[in-house]
């Protein structure tokens, strides 16, 4: 037989693993929900012809041909 505070411990660390598991798909879906309104507005602004900006390596680049537009 087990102890009350035994049993106090078990549960709290059923819980904060449930927590931990919950917490986590919210994380993973706020994360899809975010990625996917950036790919739209990615594709709206290319079929507006508004330039996508990413910083790549510590250098900034656009999705445009025309690099020569970049902003410093």
């Amino acid at each position: 037989m087990i102890s009350m505070a035994e049993a106090f411990h078990k549960a709290d660390q059923s819980l904060d693993r449930e927590w931990v598991a919950n917490h986590f798909l919210w994380v993973l879906e706020m994360e899809r929900t975010i990625n996917q309104a950036v790919r739209e507005a990615q594709e709206e602004n290319r079929r507006l012809g508004i330039p996508n900006y990413y910083e790549i390596n510590g250098r900034i680049v656009s999705d445009q041909l025309d690099s020569s537009k970049i902003p410093e």
